[in-house]
């Protein structure tokens, strides 16, 4: 069963590096609900200061928007893919709240410091484990996993809900892309700066990045597997209450055997 779990936690991290965007999806069209001209604010002008992103080149504002993330209080990154989704909230001190589901399975994690805690579903488990399934519901009897981020089979999951890793994502140059300013936007009343990604073989990426206050990455848009895809991050700042599970409510993950 120890391989079947690694192979498991292997797909969900390659989620979170989908998830991550790497500033690399994008549907190449704004979300008409959240992004809209700036010509057709009449607020625009009466807009906070200027954070002076406008005047920088392309892959420097990238950089800034990934480290002003990087040095986040808090944020909420929620996203959807074409089988995948996610929406967690994490802070800079290292707790994580949140879902991710892939494929029609679905894991519920905390995250507090170094410990992890895992509920994966049912059809996780039909999905990872086939018929050793029953028996390990059973063994679990509705509690979480604990683990912890130096676990080599579930540990590396906590990745997902870590704020400098998905700083991290988004500056990490690949052979051959190249950055340029797109148009202003406003994305949930925030007046944000287009950045448009290209690299051969890849479908165009569109980060949205704030030009006022901290320039915080607002939007990330792109494909997944042929399909729409668009990470949101918002709530920067935000007081969020992290409740760990008590310790009749979880189990150690090497309870679970081999």
């Amino acid at each position: 069963m120890d391989r079947r779990l690694h192979v498991a936690a292997a797909a969900f991290i390659a989620l979170a590096v989908t998830s991550g965007c790497s500033f690399e999806v994008s549907t190449g069209k704004e979300s008409k609900k959240t992004q809209k001209s700036e010509k057709a604010s009449p607020s625009a002008s009466a807009s906070p200061t200027l954070n002076g992103i406008d005047g920088l080149p392309p892959a420097e504002i990238v950089d800034k928007s990934a480290e002003a993330l990087r040095r986040a209080p808090s944020v909420r990154i929620s996203g959807t893919m074409k089988k995948s989704e996610l929406d967690l909230k994490m802070d800079n001190e290292g707790n994580c709240d949140g879902n991710v589901t892939q494929e029609g399975t679905h894991i519920k994690i905390v995250k507090r410091g170094a410990k992890v805690w895992l509920k994966p579903d049912h059809a996780f488990w039909v999905q990872t484990l086939g018929e050793e399934a029953e028996s390990t519901e059973e063994l679990l009897g509705g509690r979480y996993l604990l683990t912890s981020i130096k676990d080599p089979k579930f540990g590396s999951l906590a990745s997902i809900c870590d704020i400098s890793g998905f700083a991290d994502s988004m500056d990490d140059d690949e052979a051959g892309e190249t950055v340029a300013k797109g148009d202003r936007k406003e994305v949930r009343g925030t007046s944000a700066l287009e950045l448009i990604k290209t690299q051969a073989g890849k479908g165009p990426s569109r980060l949205y990045v704030a030009r006022t206050g901290q320039p915080y990455p607002l939007e990330i848009h792109g494909e997944d597997q042929g399909s729409p895809a668009a990470v949101t991050l918002a709530e920067y700042g935000a007081q969020f209450t992290f409740t760990t599970p008590g310790p009749t409510e979880a189990m150690d993950v090497e309870k679970l055997g081999t």
